[in-house]
């Protein structure tokens, strides 16, 4: 396998020799004729547009490979791109290989559309039988980015709360482009994203059509949409988000004010899950760490974005690769530590545990109350309900459904000095208090 270095330079030379061959002829593809073109061909047109924009990182040269049809979005692909590789860089200590970022260009389908298509043919009898693990991939995967955009429709309080549909927010969503999605939106792109041209490609694709791969060359390739489709998509959030909570006409005009003067936050935080989205992907590609490390990392690099609880004089860039690393040690620690949801303990003296009852902070402004009442022990945030918990052993206690673990920790002497939540992939530290 050829190392990064050595591909950037042959590909360097590459396009060097195809500037000045185009440079001689007559027959230059201008993109306005690749687009609008009806013979597309992903070898010759596709991949004559893709150019190399290196930038170089904590004094490293790197680059990444960017598909797009004009300046603009390629300016635009160049700096969503390199922030981030740049951070992957700097936390992991690695290159980030050899990817390609596609900019999808204004008015042009969704890639969403060609899979849902290839789904729904599927339903109908409409594919080759021999393409129904592909087709068993793709739901899979659809699946995952659904379960991962929209975990539920409930809030920490239990109460229903509004949250965009899948196939509202996807549009404006970057995602990877990787097994029988990359082959589907090639067979798009071929087509110029003609539904009945696609329709009579997918009615005669076979298994080998599916494992040829015109874009194999690439460690990774990420879809990004185009810029404008955030906009799209933080004004049908509105518009939603007022049809599903407010009656009242008034009251909505208010509510939308209030909404939009917060639409730059919003802005925002949509611009940091895109950035999670990119960020997985180079961890799903050039690492080997297992879901719940890359789940952890991302998460981690979303909120790290925020740039809040910085040191006095420290950078955007130093704070959040600081974070991953933190992140990365502490992804060693779980590996160490699994998540044991032992079975409650059926005899126990409540006595035993009267040394954890008490507060505990989280910051100044967030307390917890442990105690024992009614033959429970309670674990209280403030004034709102209390959860019931179950003793595992001498110091670690049990949700009623197994979803989280209460462990009391102590010191050198014996003496109890915080309590620490934990989940299956993630922990919270806490302070005795009183």
């Amino acid at each position: 396998r050829k190392t990064f270095c050595q591909r950037f330079g042959v590909l360097m030379f590459i396009q060097t020799i195809a500037f000045v061959l185009s440079a001689l002829t007559s027959t230059s593809i201008e993109a306005s004729d690749v687009v609008s073109s009806e013979n597309r061909n992903m070898q010759k047109d596709f991949l004559d547009m893709v150019e190399l924009e290196p930038f170089v990182i904590e004094e490293e040269q790197l680059a990444v490979s960017v598909y797009a049809r004009t300046n603009g979005d390629r300016k635009y692909a160049v700096r969503f791109a390199e922030e981030v590789l740049g951070y992957t860089f700097e936390s992991l200590n690695e290159d980030p290989g050899y990817g390609l970022v596609i900019v999808g260009e204004k008015g042009e389908p969704h890639p969403m559309f060609v899979f849902y298509q290839f789904l729904k043919m599927s339903e109908e009898g409409l594919l080759d039988p021999e393409l129904q693990p592909a087709v068993e991939e793709l739901t899979e995967t659809i699946q995952e980015w659904k379960d991962n955009a929209n975990p539920d429709k409930k809030s920490d309080n239990g109460k229903e709360v509004y949250k965009p549909d899948f196939d509202t927010t996807i549009r404006a969503m970057p995602f990877p482009l990787e097994g029988v999605g990359s082959k589907l939106y090639q067979i798009a792109w071929v087509e110029a994203f003609d539904e009945e041209r696609i329709d009579m490609r997918l009615k005669n694709l076979t298994q080998e059509d599916l494992d040829s791969d015109d874009l194999s060359a690439f460690d990774w390739v990420f879809f990004l949409p185009h810029k404008g489709e955030l906009g799209k998509l933080l004004d049908k959030s509105i518009d939603d988000y007022l049809e599903h909570k407010v009656k009242n006409f008034l009251k909505g005009i208010a509510i939308r004010s209030a909404v939009i003067a917060a639409k730059p936050w919003i802005k925002g935080l949509f611009e940091r899950l895109r950035k999670g989205m990119f960020y997985m992907t180079l961890l799903r590609a050039r690492t080997d760490l297992s879901k719940a490390d890359i789940n952890r990392l991302m998460q981690r690099f979303i909120k790290a974005l925020e740039f809040k609880d910085r040191e006095d004089g420290q950078s955007k860039r130093e704070y959040v690769a600081q974070e991953l690393r933190h992140q990365i040690e502490e992804n060693l620690w779980f590996n160490e530590n699994p998540f044991d949801p032992s079975q409650p303990l059926e005899k126990f003296d409540p006595a035993d545990y009267e040394h954890f009852e008490g507060k505990y902070e989280l910051g100044e402004e967030r307390t917890y109350k442990f105690r024992y009442r009614d033959g429970k022990f309670l674990w209280q945030y403030r004034k709102r309900s209390s959860r019931h918990f179950f003793p595992i052993d001498k110091n670690r206690f049990l949700t009623g459904r197994g979803d989280m673990i209460l462990e009391f920790l102590f010191d050198e002497d014996g003496e109890v000095i915080g309590a620490m939540e934990r989940w299956k992939n993630r922990r919270r530290m806490l302070e005795r208090k009183s």
